[in-house]
């Protein structure tokens, strides 16, 4: 269910416990076009993009409109974990 915190927790649950058991996950997310795919291969390997400049760079408005807030963790796990993240929309 788009923007209940507790989804994405329980997503982050599961993507833990693949990575605990040895699993290399992907993530998808609709919340990002594909041509944003750039903007989120930058982000994930540059600490110093800023998020601002991401958001912007990835049309996050545009394409999405809702509050990142709710599915930065994912994003910020992918970037921790070095997980491939693509951009499904």
């Amino acid at each position: 269910e788009h923007y209940n915190r507790h989804h994405v927790e329980a997503a982050i649950g599961v993507l833990s416990g693949l990575l605990a058991d040895g699993f290399s996950p992907v993530l998808g997310m609709e919340m990002f076009a594909w041509d944003a795919q750039p903007a989120v291969d930058r982000y994930l390997a540059d600490p110093g993009v800023g998020r601002g400049a991401f958001l912007e760079q990835a049309q996050w408005k545009v394409n999405w409109g809702g509050e990142f807030d709710n599915y930065e963790p994912l994003v910020t796990l992918a970037q921790a974990r070095h997980l491939p993240l693509r951009a499904l929309n």
